[in-house]
């Protein structure tokens, strides 16, 4: 039996309005917040302001919008890295970017409906990619949301269906052709999207999986579309699906997945 406490409604309404914030498709003003959470204004302003003193959330002045903010990133990656994992991924992931000369991104679901992004490696090439550490997408967009629909339990093709709808494709994307798509990338390991989610930009990701052996990430590879070759982009997924095995196998740099 669960022992009785006294809620503190100060936290409840903080972790809310967190929660609330990672939810939205945009920054929200002070009165959004307020009235969708029910929260009175005055002590949804003062949460706010000390969340803010802490960096969990962040203020636009311009605006006078709110975001979560970069320390709440740096806590979820601590308490995600189990010690060592990002340190053991990183190398690899550098490695990879070398070798292919190509941006390499690790990506976590951090909220039940997004993915975000919590490491990068790039390329030393004068034409490269970058991408900001703590970007979010939704959960089933581009090459890692089919990895995704894939490989979690819990984001099936009901939940696709019932979200497809609401992405905004950079390229026209029919939802049959996305489900064949997560169907091929649960047999043979890897996604892509070629021009999809970006125009002209191709990525191709894997899963990364646990010592549980549940998805516990997922990596991507982006180039410009027609940078790689067909042999190239299997070399590739190859490279990632030695990384996908990393935290739950002993790492073996010589070992072929064909």
């Amino acid at each position: 039996m669960a022992k009785s406490f006294k809620r503190v409604g100060a936290v409840d309404n903080a972790v809310a309005i967190i929660s609330h914030l990672a939810s939205a498709d945009r920054p929200l003003k002070l009165v959004q917040i307020s009235r969708d959470l029910g929260i009175n204004g005055s002590t949804c302003l003062n949460i706010l302001r000390t969340l803010e003193s802490h960096g969990v959330v962040s203020l636009d002045p311009r605006d006078k919008t709110y975001v979560n903010g970069p320390e709440l990133l740096n806590l979820a990656k601590r308490s995600t890295q189990r010690g060592t994992e990002l340190d053991l991924l990183l190398p690899i992931m550098e490695s990879i970017a070398g070798e292919f000369a190509v941006h390499v991104s690790l990506w976590r679901r951090l909220d039940p409906d997004h993915l975000t992004l919590v490491l990068a490696a790039e390329s030393s090439s004068a034409a490269r990619i970058s991408m900001t550490i703590g970007q979010r997408r939704p959960v089933i967009y581009g090459a890692m949301g089919r990895v995704i629909a894939a490989f979690s339990e819990d984001v099936g093709e009901t939940y696709v269906r019932e979200h497809f709808d609401a992405l905004r494709w950079a390229q026209p994307l029919q939802l049959e052709a996305y489900l064949k798509q997560v169907a091929d990338a649960s047999k043979r390991g890897w996604a892509l999207d070629r021009g999809n989610a970006a125009v002209g930009l191709q990525v191709i990701a894997a899963p990364i999986f646990g010592r549980d052996n549940r998805i516990h990430s997922v990596s991507g590879v982006t180039t410009f579309v027609g940078e790689l070759d067909s042999s190239q982009e299997r070399l590739v997924a190859a490279r990632l699906k030695i990384l996908g095995d990393v935290l739950r196998k002993p790492y073996d740099p010589f070992r072929i997945v064909e």
